[in-house]
């Protein structure tokens, strides 16, 4: 498990320092090509194309820097494993305070043409409504 972990690790480290640039291109090359994401307050988004559009837009709002924190991974088969983490988001809203969220999140991942990346990706809040 260890060596999954540490692919894991590599990864998270990998999206969290290209979006924190903005580079959103190598940000979304940690999601499988049929990805899914299940984003909080929204419908089911499938695919690269619909994931990219949802993080373009959590970039136009306001997201300026996210922080992933890995609380377990557990394998689940061949190819398979399942992560729960905790999240931060630093937001900056053009017009409004800047505030963060934080919260936590669960992904599964896929071994896709040998690279570890995520392909269900599921994540709320864990503050009060406001």
């Amino acid at each position: 498990m260890g060596n999954i972990r540490e692919k894991i690790d590599a990864v998270n480290k990998g999206f969290v320092e290209a979006f924190n640039k903005g580079d959103l291109t190598a940000a979304m090359n940690v999601y499988t090509k049929d990805a899914t994401i299940l984003p909080p307050n929204t419908e089911i988004i499938r695919g690269k194309e619909g994931i990219t559009a949802y993080w373009q837009g959590a970039l136009d709002m306001g997201v300026k820097e996210a922080n992933l924190e890995t609380v377990e991974v557990t394998p689940m088969g061949e190819g398979v494993a399942c992560e729960v983490g905790k999240y931060v988001l630093k937001i900056q809203p053009e017009g409004v305070p800047a505030f963060t969220d934080k919260g936590k999140y669960m992904m599964i991942w896929k071994l896709e043409d040998g690279v570890w990346k995520w392909d269900t990706d599921a994540w709320n809040s864990s503050l009060p409504p406001t």
